[in-house]
């Protein structure tokens, strides 16, 4: 290799050959129906709330339960401030647009 673009390329496809062949990859389904705030880690929580109830596991299902409660609230709370700091540098006629589309 004469040039460092020929050797950032080999290191980039080097490097990038081996996360593919040691990281495993993990399927992750999306809905349509769908909240906008919801993540992959609510994902899983909400699949323990489920699991613990099925199981008759009371004391793992209000736990679950509080804490799936609680992530909900933050992850809403997250997602509209994200949102309204990013109206807050448009104009007014786009800001009560968006305002609008949010608040349904």
């Amino acid at each position: 290799m004469d040039n460092c673009d020929e050797m950032r390329n080999c290191f980039y496809d080097t490097l990038t050959g081996l996360i593919d062949y040691y990281l495993l990859l993990r399927t992750v389904k999306r809905h349509t129906t769908d909240k906008p705030w919801v993540i992959d880690q609510f994902r899983r929580l909400i699949r323990c709330l489920h699991n613990a109830w099925r199981n008759n596991q009371t004391e793992r299902y209000r736990s679950y339960r509080n804490r799936v409660q609680r992530m909900s609230k933050k992850l809403q709370q997250k997602y509209y401030a994200r949102k309204i700091e990013g109206l807050q540098v448009s104009d007014p006629r786009n800001w009560w647009r968006s305002v609008k589309l949010i608040t349904g």
